[in-house]
């Protein structure tokens, strides 16, 4: 009697481990978005950073699920013993959670990152692998040791495979909550803890069902005050908020857009955006710079276009213009114009209280691109492209939108990082980039050297003038007395010396090239300048790697790489299916990162919300792989033997490689450019019908794998864990490889096809070493 009850309550207990995985699956896709978004503001809005967490996530998660799957099964042999400590670990990884956020928030303190100033490379990653460690290697174990316990269990493999399945579709539901209800309702903290505790409870719940009637009070008791402590954690979000700010932080918005921080000093107010310093107020020199040295260069400026962040002391300086009719200023984020309401009490005319101004909360490139007005000057204030939000602002073809938008004789101006007198290497690359650039669009600027180098620029040169006794002979004129611009600090600006040696590195042809937006070369010198002022020499050697290796040859390389590492070995593996299996699942793990990784960065260069919409993404590319395997579920009912599934593994593989490698022209053309000018829905659609398909894909394979490596010589219980493992590491090489090495040597295009060129190595090895199953 005792043995016939025994089955039927470890099905049960499979049926607790079973919503355990979705549970955990829903908190680490939540717990993954919400330490991409803090250490986006942590590390100034660098998709780099979405590369190195990525790679950590992974790293961190393979090899838990690696360990899960071998030593598992060892360290309890009894079924009833492995099932109970999945729950345990259930338990433990919720309270994990919260704990995650709070170590993100103190590494500033912890590591003496100050406001506004970039952080070192190394303490970048250091930070990264600490922080994602403990909950990655945890999710790992679990996910290889349900996966070993389920299979001590039962008989059928598609049981066993719907858990990465369900795990993923518990991804996708916790990236829907986190969408849906976290970020606009909660605080990410508060929303964290009560995702913990909500874990926690799942799996104390499970515990107690198991327990005798005696001990699941007791149970239920201990597991409602935990879930209780830890959901107490979001009481922790204001001061933990001064851990990453100071004690001068006055409030902290999650945009969709960015992190804001806005916070007082006295008087002073300043805003800062993703750890970087936006504007102060008051702030009468750099308001001055930002509006006198571009204006001062047209004779009589009507209508005014800002795009960016305004300070209300910028916004005093161009309406002091007598002719001016109009001010459009745009920016999506509204946490700007919440800053000029909170310093309307020091006297600073908010943004909108003049009847010229006009403020939109749209999309800059999508406004400057539908324009259907024209202006007189437009000020750019999108910083420096030190990320591919900001770059999108950098290029030629928005600097094309920008000359359509001008009137004749209209004066388009932007500030960006340099010196007054000397640049260094990377900066002189940086700067004659962006030159270069601008260059190609408009025929005549003009240069003010200086901390931020301004640049005034015009396609009709009769109002451009470097003569400083002309700019101010023009404020005189208009009855102004400015402090900063004054005669004696334009006549050092505009030096003729000076100027002649900025003049030079924008002529040189040996660094620079044309920022466009499939071919990011700004957002890389950048990246260059920002590695340079902690590692010259890295910088150094990227930049004489790159001209070196042009992208023909480059991608020439890549296939040979891919076809020695991937291609040759077939012979070998002819008599190891499992590791040729082992092997073509990795590269499918690579090229699914690289191209969620690639679409990412894609989005955020067409749409520039990638902030706002990184959650949708990320979750319907787990709805994808999570429908994936249940197709291949419904595919594999009734078949016995193993050849449909080896064939329908190979040719979902195919497929993938067909999927990469079609990218490549549709990029290549400029075919994505078109997709700004449509509504911002049908954008977001569009990749995520992209991110969809590619999971599908990944899903299958993945099932299907799962289905034959338990034909050719794995452990049934071991399979799982292994096979994801292998999966994450693969995508963690391309996590690190793909935005660091290999998008700075080719560019995006080239990139598809370089790893569609990967696919095909591993489909020919595959398809070799599998013939004889």
């Amino acid at each position: 009697m005792t043995g016939a009850k025994e089955p039927e309550h470890l099905e049960k207990t499979a049926g607790w481990v079973a919503a355990a995985v979705i549970g955990g699956g829903c908190a680490a896709a939540a717990t993954q978005i919400i330490v991409l978004r803090e250490c986006l503001a942590l590390f100034y809005g660098s998709e780099l950073t979405v590369g190195l967490v990525l790679f950590f996530w992974l790293f961190w998660t393979g090899l838990g699920s690696l360990a899960g799957g071998r030593l598992f099964p060892n360290l309890f042999p009894k079924p009833s013993a492995q099932l109970r400590f999945v729950l345990v670990l259930v338990v433990l990884y919720g309270l994990l959670l919260p704990s995650t956020v709070l170590w993100i928030r103190a590494s500033r303190s912890l590591f003496g990152l100050n406001l506004g100033e970039l952080a070192p490379l190394e303490v970048t990653v250091t930070v990264i692998a600490a922080v994602s460690a403990p909950v990655c290697v945890f999710f790992g174990v679990f996910f290889g040791s349900a996966w070993s316990a389920v299979a001590a269990i039962t008989t059928s493999p598609r049981g066993i495979f719907r858990l990465y399945a369900l795990e993923a579709l518990g991804a996708a539901l916790g990236g829907i909550w986190l969408y849906g209800f976290l970020v606009p309702r909660l605080p990410v903290l508060y929303g964290a803890a009560c995702l913990g505790a909500a874990l926690a409870a799942l799996g104390f719940l499970a515990l107690a069902a198991q327990a005798p009637k005696t001990g699941r009070i007791r149970r239920l008791l201990i597991g409602a005050v935990m879930a209780l402590a830890v959901s107490a954690a979001g009481l922790l979000e204001e001061p933990t908020r001064r851990w990453q700010w100071g004690p001068e932080v006055v409030a902290v918005v999650d945009s969709p857009y960015r992190n804001m921080a806005i916070l007082r000093q006295e008087t002073q107010w300043s805003l800062m955006a993703d750890g970087l310093w936006l504007f102060s107020s008051p702030d009468p020199q750099s308001a001055e710079d930002d509006v006198h040295l571009a204006m001062l260069q047209h004779p009589a400026p009507k209508r005014v276009l800002v795009l960016g962040p305004l300070s209300p002391d910028s916004l005093q300086e161009i309406l002091r213009y007598p002719g001016i009719q109009r001010v459009d200023v745009v920016d999506p984020d509204r946490t700007v114009f919440l800053f000029a309401a909170m310093v309307k009490a020091s006297g600073t005319a908010p943004l909108g209280e003049d009847s010229r101004v006009f403020v939109w909360d749209t999309d800059i490139r999508r406004f400057v691109e539908k324009a259907e007005s024209t202006y007189d000057v437009v000020l750019l204030n999108a910083g420096d492209p030190f990320s591919l939000g900001t770059n999108r602002f950098h290029t030629q073809e928005f600097y094309r939108s920008v000359a359509r938008a001008l009137r004749p004789g209209g004066v388009f101006s932007f500030a960006v990082s340099g010196a007054e007198d000397m640049l260094g290497e990377a900066q002189a690359a940086y700067f004659t980039a962006v030159v270069q650039t601008l260059r190609s669009v408009f025929p005549r600027h003009v240069i003010y050297p200086g901390e931020r180098i301004r640049l005034a620029a015009s396609k009709a040169p009769e109002h451009l003038t470097e003569d400083p006794k002309a700019l101010s002979n023009r404020a005189a004129r208009l009855g102004f007395s400015l402090r900063y611009v004054r005669d004696d600090r334009l006549e050092n600006l505009l030096d003729p010396f000076r100027l002649d040696y900025f003049r030079s590195l924008a002529d040189r042809k040996d660094r620079g090239g044309i920022n466009r937006d499939m071919d990011p070369v700004g957002f890389i010198a950048a990246s260059r300048l920002w590695a340079a002022q902690f590692h010259p020499g890295f910088s150094a050697f990227m930049q004489r790697l790159a001209p070196s290796f042009g992208p023909l040859s480059t991608l020439m390389a890549a296939a040979a790489v891919a076809v020695l590492l991937l291609g040759s070995p077939a012979a070998i593996f002819r008599t190891r299916p499992e590791a040729a299996l082992a092997g073509a699942v990795g590269a499918m793990g690579a090229a699914q990162m690289a191209f969620q990784i690639l679409l990412l960065f894609l989005y955020q260069i067409v749409a520039g919300a990638l902030y706002a919409h990184i959650t949708v993404l990320v979750s319907i590319g787990m709805a994808g792989l999570s429908a994936g395997a249940f197709l291949v579920g419904s595919f594999v009912k009734g078949r016995e033997t193993v050849f449909p599934e080896v064939r329908g593994f190979l040719g979902v593989h195919g497929a993938a490689t067909l999927l990469l490698g079609a990218m490549f022209p549709l990029l290549e053309t400029g075919g994505l450019g078109a997709l700004r000018l449509w509504p911002s829905w049908a954008v977001l659609s569009i990749f995520s019908a992209f991110g969809f398909v590619a999971g599908v894909a990944g899903g299958a394979h993945f099932a299907l794998a799962c289905l034959v490596g338990e034909r050719v010589g794995f452990n049934r219980g071991a399979v799982g864990g292994i096979l994801y493992g292998t999966d994450l590491l693969g995508a963690a090489a391309a996590a690190v490889a793909t935005p660091w090495v290999l998008v700075p040597l080719l560019g995006g295009p080239k990139v598809f096809l370089a790893y569609g060129l990967v696919l095909c190595g591993a489909w020919v090895m595959s398809r070799q070493a599998l013939r004889s199953v």
